[in-house]
């Protein structure tokens, strides 16, 4: 009777969680850092031929090198583009936070210098809570002061309870500044989540070449367990 072995061999097979792939690792520095070693150091004089003997000379170790790189440089990428979207929310959060105040104040004496003009407070968006999201916080505070301001009468009635028109338009100004900032920081948004596809379609890439050159090197290596060391493997 012969024995059924199936679940005997899994040892022969590379494991999809070993450290010769990136699902071991946590995160994408680490996998990169495993792959620079372990493909740099094939070049060494007791390495190379046993791997070239396997089919990776050092010409198609190159191909892992440039692959390497690609990645490296998408992953860079993708670390200054986030950078760069926090440091915009952390200037659109400040600016909000000085400005939200002064906003607020100004709504609450429209309300006074306004009441029982319903009209008029629809239609400087005074009327109800404040939106929720910020982009609509932010449209509803640039409503209310670019149609106050249009009109010299609503000046003039908020000017009663210490609002000037000077008053409104720097107030108006600032929340200009934030539609800007906050655009840009949506811009950033976009450029880092860009960069993060792009950097894992690299790496994957990678991985995929990686994946086979690492269990080829293992199994070349087998007896050699020093060698593997240097490799990382």
């Amino acid at each position: 009777m012969i024995e059924n072995n199936e679940n005997k061999n899994n040892d022969l097979t590379p494991l999809e969680d070993s450290k010769n792939n990136k699902s071991y690792y946590q995160t994408d520095d680490e996998y990169l850092l495993h792959v620079k070693v372990a493909v740099n150091n094939s070049n060494q004089k007791d390495i190379d031929p046993i791997l070239t003997a396997y089919g990776y000379p050092q010409s198609k170790i190159e191909e892992g090198k440039a692959l390497y790189e690609i990645a490296l440089d998408k992953q860079k990428k993708q670390v200054q583009e986030y950078g760069e979207q926090y440091t915009a929310t952390e200037k659109l959060t400040k600016a909000i936070a000085e400005a939200g105040e002064e906003y607020l104040v100004h709504v609450k004496i429209a309300n006074v210098a306004f009441r029982n003009q319903k009209g008029v407070l629809a239609e400087i968006a005074a009327l109800g809570e404040r939106k929720k999201t910020q982009a609509g916080w932010i449209t509803q505070a640039n409503t209310f002061y670019k149609n106050l301001l249009a009109k010299p009468e609503y000046v003039i009635a908020m000017a009663k309870f210490g609002q000037t028109g000077e008053i409104l338009t720097a107030s108006a100004a600032k929340f200009k500044t934030i539609s800007d900032l906050y655009d840009s920081r949506q811009k950033e948004t976009g450029e880092a989540q860009t960069a993060t596809k792009e950097r894992d379609k690299a790496i994957a890439i990678l991985d995929e070449w990686f994946t086979d050159y690492a269990d080829i090197a293992v199994i070349a290596l087998s007896k050699k367990p020093d060698l593997l060391e240097i490799l990382g493997l």
